[in-house]
């Protein structure tokens, strides 16, 4: 047989066996939710479920989910979800569910857990008290890992922060941190024992120079959608009256600048629309805004938005403004800029920075939200302008 029969009959052979390779990213799953394009072999071995297919049929969508009280996470995309999910979680006795996050890769420096379905226990005084103090209900705690450059003293979190996310620093890209990050889930049973809860949180792991990786500092990263969208306090969108507000926490909210972008604009809904879109501080029958500087002049302290205020820095009420500011810290029931008490008009102006990154500063006390105001912290939609 002569070799060049020989090397036809193994052409034929191997084009039968031919290796496919294929990224293994995002897909999204026969059931709605996220998973990784894997070989079938990969997904079942690593423990995720086939469910559907991508990469023009030649990888499975895997699907992977955590549902216990807790536990190691290894895996990108996983859903951590409580016991018995999608049905809800009641116990006998106080309890702690923590999930722990291991880096995949090297260049991974943070998770982002986006809240599919975030129903905590509510805050229930008037201090905040998502705490297991008396009197208790459910908190849960962020922990970055050891060494996180991350500019938030927001730790704890209940309440219903369905559709909201965070992200977690994991530290600089082909370190392995000393402690890994983790979401812990703190469970009262003196008065909420009974409470439905139910939790199914996404954990994507980010790489350091990936599209989604969110500037140092930030808790919160929005992006895309032509440089418009809406940013909310946490459990704002509380569906029981008696348990709205009630926030504590300091962290930052970044917005990413689009191409071309120059200039962000903030302003709450209207008030016929939603009347606390802006709803800091204040009695409940209140329309009037306060403001102040951050760093006031030399021998000037500032008596008002000293304990609960969002900041936008650079704050101006024109578009082309570029200081000196009257004001960036604002508190009180109206979007307006003007020292001490602002705004007679029957709705929110629009608020202006051309300071990058972009993003809004939060800062509410640990004392809380005084429960009979019926304060929510806010509701801002903003907007990108071209340069």
């Amino acid at each position: 047989m002569s070799n060049m029969t020989l090397n036809n009959r193994d052409a034929k052979y191997m084009s039968l066996f031919s290796v496919v390779n294929f990224p293994n990213s995002a897909c999204t799953t026969s059931t709605g939710y996220n998973g990784t394009c894997l070989a079938t072999s990969e997904c079942i071995g690593s423990g995720g479920t086939a469910l559907g297919s991508c990469a023009q049929g030649f990888g499975t969508c895997c699907y992977y989910n955590l549902r216990a009280c807790g536990g190691s996470v290894t895996n990108n995309q996983t859903y951590l979800q409580n016991p018995s999910w999608p049905g809800s979680y009641t116990i006998s006795e106080a309890t702690t569910c923590t999930y722990t996050f291991t880096k995949i890769a090297t260049n991974v420096c943070q998770i982002r857990l986006d809240f599919d379905q975030f129903e905590l226990g509510p805050p229930i005084s008037n201090n905040v008290k998502c705490t297991t103090t008396a009197p208790a209900t459910d908190y849960v705690s962020l922990v970055h890992s050891a060494g996180s450059t991350t500019r938030t003293e927001t730790s704890h979190l209940c309440g219903y922060n369905t559709g909201y996310h965070v992200y977690l620093d994991m530290g600089a890209v082909g370190t392995s941190p000393t402690n890994n990050a983790y979401i812990e889930f703190k469970l009262d049973s003196t008065i909420w024992a009974s409470y439905a809860r139910k939790w199914n949180v996404m954990a994507s792991q980010m790489e350091c120079d990936g599209n989604y990786h969110a500037p140092q500092g930030c808790l919160q990263y929005f992006f895309g959608n032509s440089g418009s969208g809406t940013v909310e306090a946490f459990n704002y969108n509380q569906q029981s009256s008696s348990y709205i507000g009630h926030l504590a926490g300091e962290y930052a909210v970044c917005i990413r600048r689009e191409k071309s972008m120059c200039v962000i604009g903030w302003t709450p809904p209207k008030y016929s629309t939603d009347g606390f879109g802006l709803s800091i501080s204040g009695a409940s029958i209140s329309q009037t805004s306060r403001c102040a500087l951050k760093n006031p002049s030399p021998g000037i302290a500032s008596r008002t938005c000293t304990n609960q205020f969002v900041r936008i820095p650079d704050a101006s009420q024109s578009v082309t403004a570029g200081g000196p500011f009257s004001c960036d810290r604002i508190c009180g029931k109206k979007l307006c800029l003007g020292q001490g008490f602002c705004g007679s008009s029957t709705n929110h102006a629009v608020v202006y920075s051309k300071k990058v990154p972009f993003e809004l500063q939060v800062n509410f006390s640990p004392n809380g939200f005084t429960q009979t105001q019926n304060n929510k912290g806010f509701k801002l939609h903003y907007f990108q302008l071209p340069c």
